[in-house]
């Protein structure tokens, strides 16, 4: 048995030895390092490139894109909604719907009711009525107001 043993370490230890051989002569020789000579520049990181949102706008319109010269375009700029007069008091369920009750500031016994798809005061349309949250659409955007919170 441990003639058998040798045997098999002796054979494992020539094969990794022309392995080790053969790897020396097919392998390309690594690639040798040049120095840069002491006098050269060092290198700089580059600026980074700032983009122009109003530039982009430019080059876009100043396109033919679909056969026909570009429309004016311009940034979208969102308005900023200003406070309502109206806060939202609560949220009513009437048999198998949602009612959201509103007051106003100058008179707040003067509640009004609105259901999905009633407008606010303001011309906002309500969309979804839920016991802790109402959804309406501001701009095109969907927008959910907590119910009994400031």
């Amino acid at each position: 048995m441990w003639l058998r043993i040798r045997f098999t370490a002796m054979v494992t230890s020539l094969l990794a030895i022309s392995g080790i051989g053969i790897m020396a002569i097919a392998m390309p020789p690594l690639p040798v390092v040049k120095l840069a000579p002491s006098g050269a520049s060092q290198w700089e990181i580059p600026t980074v490139y700032k983009a122009d949102p109003k530039m982009k706008v430019e080059q876009l319109s100043s396109r033919t894109l679909w056969k026909e010269p570009a429309a004016e375009l311009r940034l979208a700029e969102d308005k900023p909604l200003t406070p309502p007069d109206w806060r939202i008091v609560a949220v009513v369920k009437t048999g198998g719907s949602n009612q959201l009750v509103i007051s106003f500031k100058d008179n707040p016994a003067n509640l009004q009711t609105l259901s999905a798809g009633d407008k606010l005061p303001g011309g906002f349309p309500v969309m979804r009525i839920e016991q802790n949250w109402v959804v309406i659409s501001v701009n095109g955007k969907k927008a959910m107001l907590a119910v009994g919170r400031n």
